[in-house]
């Protein structure tokens, strides 16, 4: 029995550690994604295009919670790893951890509700985006260049302190209270194939359950895990004596590192097809914008015939942005260069017929983990838009602003 826990506990910060290192965007990048989809639905900016990509991108996190519930929060999120892992060296470093009353818990889980309402309202209706400026996430995506990132996004850093604040002395402090996505996984996981039941008459009230489970759900006295706040971590089960709680699915009971398994392989195997398929999506769009387009000279291309990089600024790349159909643009494949999240993000930008057909980023020196879905999404909601003025994905705004950018600098040379 203690080795079990042992290996599941091994287990469990292995998958943390390799999701924090290479999916440390995936909680963002699917509550962008959740956003994308809604904002065509609601304001009829559908593009079949743009809504595959998009639906692809949160297939993973919303299947795997849909099936297993909420695993991707309590094994595979980078924020919540963040808070576990600050939360036990503090743990260790103070010898001391904030106990609030069950009343006062379960109020304040309430707050991530209200956070997700105000932002579907104010963010995703009304397209307001003052509240953007306080966005943890993105302070989180830019934690690797501060303390420079810290004077372009103060609040942003600063909220994220409160949360780190917070973490050090209430576990889970930010999946628990404040987390917006895992306010959208609660609800979900209401409908979760799998179901944890407990055997009441084996029960003796210990609370072990309870008392170590990282989002204090009362477990204690019941039959069956209901609430949406379980994040699957197993906690429960590891410090259970009586061994009386059981993983069910399709009326089968699995073991806990069959649970971990099919978790992983439903996780996984969502997440190549999503890039392989979005990956082949791609293909199709240039080899098509291929055959169509042919390649300018040097001289033609740059527009003013010394084929150097052309250098916008603020207002110029605005003007753009806000006028892009009303340009004239002479057919061809143009190069333009801007600065994401780091410098020397270039694109190549194919006109046919005075449309844009094709984006392509030939060279960049981003952030792995936070690239990935601006440089996929960006260039189709341009094309399908056939306008520069497109939201950037939450979280990897540099990155995605550097893709406009760098697209109005090619359509400089390309202006009639």
């Amino acid at each position: 029995m203690e080795l079990r826990v042992k290996v599941l506990k091994v287990v469990r910060f292995v998958v943390q550690v390799m999701s924090f290192i290479f999916l440390c965007g995936m909680f963002n990048l699917t509550f962008s994604g959740l956003r994308k989809i809604f904002d065509m639905i609601i304001h009829g900016r559908f593009s079949s295009d743009v809504f595959l990509a998009y639906s692809l991108e949160i297939l993973p996190v919303i299947l795997l919670t849909i099936v297993m519930g909420r695993f991707f929060c309590g094994w595979m999120c980078a924020f919540g790893t963040l808070n576990d892992f600050i939360f036990l060296f503090c743990k260790k470093i103070f010898k001391f951890r904030m106990k609030l009353s069950e009343k006062v818990d379960h109020t304040m889980k309430f707050i991530k509700y209200i956070l997700l309402f105000d932002i579907i309202v104010f963010m995703w209706i009304l397209n307001d985006t003052s509240l953007e400026i306080l966005n943890p996430w993105v302070a989180f995506a830019q934690m690797n260049k501060f303390p420079t990132s810290i004077k372009k996004y103060p609040l942003a850093f600063l909220v994220l302190a409160f949360i780190i604040f917070g973490s050090m002395f209430i576990e889970r402090f930010f999946c628990r209270y404040l987390c917006p996505l895992g306010a959208v996984l609660a609800i979900m996981s209401k409908i979760k194939l799998l179901k944890i039941k407990v055997d009441e008459r084996k029960c003796d009230k210990c609370k072990l359950c309870a008392n170590n489970c990282p989002m204090k759900i009362d477990i204690d006295g019941i039959s069956a895990m209901k609430s949406g706040e379980c994040i699957g971590c197993l906690k429960c089960f590891n410090n259970c004596k009586k061994n009386n709680s059981e993983l069910i699915i399709f009326g089968v009971e699995i073991n806990r590192i069959n649970y971990i398994l099919i978790s992983l392989v439903i996780f996984i195997s969502l997440y190549w097809t999503s890039i392989l398929l979005n990956s082949e999506e791609n293909k199709t769009t240039q080899n098509n914008a291929s055959t169509e387009s042919f390649v300018m000279d040097s001289s033609q291309e740059t527009g003013d015939g010394n084929g150097d990089n052309v250098n916008l600024n603020n207002s110029e790349v605005s003007s753009r942005i806000n006028n892009l159909s009303s340009r004239h643009y002479h057919d061809g494949i143009y190069t333009g260069v801007s600065e994401g999240y780091s410098p020397g993000l270039t694109v190549s930008v194919t006109i046919r017929s005075g449309k844009i057909t094709d984006i392509k980023v030939i060279s960049h020196n981003e952030t792995r983990g936070y690239y990935e879905e601006p440089f996929r999404l960006i260039p189709k909601e341009i094309i399908s838009s056939d306008s520069l003025k497109v939201d950037a994905v939450s979280g990897a705004t540099l990155s995605s602003e550097g893709i406009i950018n760098a697209v109005a600098s090619a359509l400089k040379k390309a202006e009639r």
